[in-house]
């Protein structure tokens, strides 16, 4: 079960103006897993960490990049979790849907809303 969601660090970059096509890409990564006590649990928490980008990029060159960090904590199958990234570096089926949505959500909401102040290409009325 998650219990909360963190974002540490949100950073928006703007290189080049936009010319031509833009793709708009997404990557969404868990890069560390640590057990830690929250005083208000008895049992230890999960504290998985993640970064989520957003590039934005045309045939010849990158427009700017969206970057976010943070972390989430989840509460039950601690054993079940540290196992299965200790083997793979992955969560378990059954709980990385709902962890890898949950990043998503908090994610791009940010990402959308600086996206918007920085102009970067989604809006017609930003040149």
């Amino acid at each position: 079960m998650i219990v909360g969601i963190n974002l540490d660090y949100i950073m928006g970059r703007k290189y080049n103006p936009p010319e031509g096509n833009i793709r708009i890409d997404n990557q969404t990564k868990i890069t560390n897993l640590e057990d830690i006590n929250v005083p208000l649990f008895k049992e230890k928490a999960t504290k998985v960490s993640f970064t989520f980008q957003t590039t934005y990029k045309t045939d010849k060159k990158t427009i700017g990049e969206i970057e976010i960090s943070g972390n989430l904590l989840l509460r039950g199958d601690r054993e079940k979790i540290r196992e299965k990234w200790k083997e793979e570096k992955k969560l378990p089926d059954d709980i990385a849907l709902n962890v890898m949505n949950n990043i998503l959500r908090k994610s791009i909401t940010r990402a959308i809303e600086l996206s918007e102040i920085s102009c970067f290409p989604h809006r017609s009325t930003c040149h």
